[in-house]
């Protein structure tokens, strides 16, 4: 029989990925714009932001100058996030709805 321990640690580790808490290789849409950008290995304080207001959620656009994230927060289509600079870094996550 396995220790009750084990399965603590088991099932908090399930409840904080559900919840993006924990997300080794990739964001969640339960995830914050700070979290996100985190995520990516950049500083949230030291990025711009515009944000601009759509039919149905909005869209995020993070720069320093170097590097550019995109986060679009949209009731239809969820979370998606868009690393568009640099280029060679450049991913798109499709994280559905939080």
């Amino acid at each position: 029989m396995k220790h009750p321990v084990f399965f603590l640690v088991l099932i908090g580790a399930a409840l904080l990925t559900s919840y993006g808490i924990v997300r080794a290789n990739r964001p969640s849409a339960g995830m914050s714009d700070e979290q996100i950008l985190r995520f990516t290995k950049l500083d949230p304080a030291a990025m711009h932001l515009q944000k601009t207001l759509g039919k149905d959620g909005y869209s995020t656009v993070y720069t320093d100058g170097v590097n550019e994230v995109h986060i679009t927060r949209s009731s239809f289509s969820g979370v998606i996030v868009w690393r568009a600079k640099p280029e060679e870094k450049g991913q798109t996550w499709k994280l559905g709805k939080p």
